[in-house]
C-alpha cells in the first residue's frame, strides 16, 4: 500500500458516516438552552442504500419503546445490534453491542456529554473527553484516548462509531496507562457544524491531518439531539449537510474530497439523499515550457462514486 493509499484510508470509515446520515462528517452544536436528548417531531425508523445498478436495502433499523425513546438499532454492518439504556433526566447511559462485554458508557454535566468511555471484553479500552465553549455550551474539542491492551485490528462496529482513526493508532504507552491519539477542534455557525480540523499525535506532537467545512439546508435533521454515539456529530446539527469540503493537509497528493448530498422532503424532513463524493489528487508531475520557461506541473486525478438513501418514519 502506497502513502497516497495509507492517509486516503484513514477517513474511509469518516467519509462513510457523513454518506449515511446525511451529512458529511464523522462529529455538534446546540443552542445555548439545548439539551442532548432525542426527541423529534418525527421519529427515522428505517434506512435504505442504493450502490450503482442495486436495489434499494435496509441498512439500518430504529426500534423505540412506548416513551418513544430509542430502545436499540439494528445494522446490516456486522449484523450488528445495539441496545441503549437511558438515565433519569432521559440522556443515553449506556450502549451495548450484540452482547454485555463490548459496550460504551456516556457521562454528562447538567445533560451535555462530557465524556464516553468504551469497554472491550469488559475492560477499559477507548475514550474521549469534550470540551464546551464558554456561555454557549457547545463543543469545541473532543481528545481520544486508547488504553494499554487495545485491539486496532478488531472488527466492533461499535467502536468503529466512537473512534473511526483508531485503526491507524499503535500502541505506544506503558501498561494501565492512556495515550491521546486524535483531537478534533470545532467550529460553528448558529446550530450547525462550520469546520472540523482534525489531528494526530506522532511522537507526542499534535500534526493536523484534514480540515472540513460544512454547508446546510434549513430542514430539519431527524438525528437531532442523538447524543454522540452515532456516525460522528451527526446529531449535533440542527440542519442537514448539503456539502463538506474535507482537504487533508500536509499531503504530498494534495487531495481534496467533496461531498455533495441532494435531498427530498417531505413535512421539513429528508425523505431521499442522492449522494456523490469527488476524491481529487495528484498521480505525478510533468514539465512544460510555458512563455518561454521550463515548469513542473502535477497531474491530477478525480475519482466520483454515487449512491443513494431513503429514510422511512413514523
Amino acid at each position: 500500500m502506497n502513502d497516497r493509499q495509507v492517509r486516503n484510508n484513514k477517513l474511509v470509515f469518516r467519509s462513510k458516516c457523513i454518506k449515511i446520515f446525511i451529512a458529511s462528517a464523522g462529529l455538534l452544536l446546540f443552542s445555548c438552552n439545548k439539551k442532548e436528548v432525542f426527541s423529534p417531531d418525527k421519529y427515522i425508523i428505517t434506512e435504505s442504500i442504493q450502490s450503482g445498478s442495486s436495489n434499494f436495502e435496509i441498512n439500518k433499523k430504529y426500534v423505540y419503546s412506548e416513551k418513544n425513546q430509542l430502545a436499540s438499532v439494528w445494522l446490516k454492518d456486522g449484523n450488528t445490534s445495539l441496545t441503549l439504556e437511558y438515565n433519569k433526566d432521559k440522556t443515553i447511559k449506556k450502549i451495548t453491542e450484540n452482547n454485555a462485554t463490548n459496550y460504551a458508557v456516556l457521562s454528562y454535566e447538567n445533560k451535555l456529554l462530557t465524556q464516553i468511555q468504551y469497554y472491550e471484553n469488559n475492560q477499559l479500552a477507548r475514550e474521549c473527553l469534550f470540551f464546551r465553549k464558554e456561555k454557549k455550551n457547545t463543543i469545541n474539542k473532543i481528545e481520544y484516548y486508547v488504553y494499554d491492551g487495545f485491539s486496532a485490528g478488531k472488527k466492533n462496529v461499535l467502536a468503529d462509531m466512537l473512534f473511526p482513526e483508531v485503526k491507524s493508532v499503535h500502541k505506544s504507552h506503558k501498561s494501565g496507562e492512556k495515550s491521546l491519539y486524535s483531537v478534533q477542534n470545532i467550529t460553528y455557525e448558529e446550530d450547525n457544524i462550520f469546520r472540523v480540523s482534525l489531528s494526530y499525535v506522532i511522537d507526542n506532537q499534535v500534526s493536523l491531518y484534514s480540515i472540513t467545512t460544512y454547508k446546510y439546508d434549513d430542514k430539519k435533521n431527524p438525528y437531532y439531539g442523538l447524543s454522540y454515539f452515532f456516525t460522528d456529530l451527526t446529531g449535533y446539527s440542527k440542519n442537514n449537510v448539503k456539502s463538506t469540503i474535507t482537504s487533508l493537509e500536509n499531503d504530498p497528493f494534495k487531495t481534496l474530497i467533496t461531498v455533495e448530498n441532494s435531498y427530498s422532503y417531505e413535512k421539513k424532513y429528508p425523505v431521499y439523499n442522492s449522494v456523490v463524493e469527488s476524491r481529487t489528487y495528484i498521480v505525478g508531475y510533468e514539465t512544460v515550457i510555458e512563455d518561454g520557461k521550463t515548469i513542473t506541473k502535477p497531474i491530477w486525478n478525480t475519482t466520483l462514486q454515487y449512491w443513494s438513501y431513503k429514510y422511512a418514519y413514523k
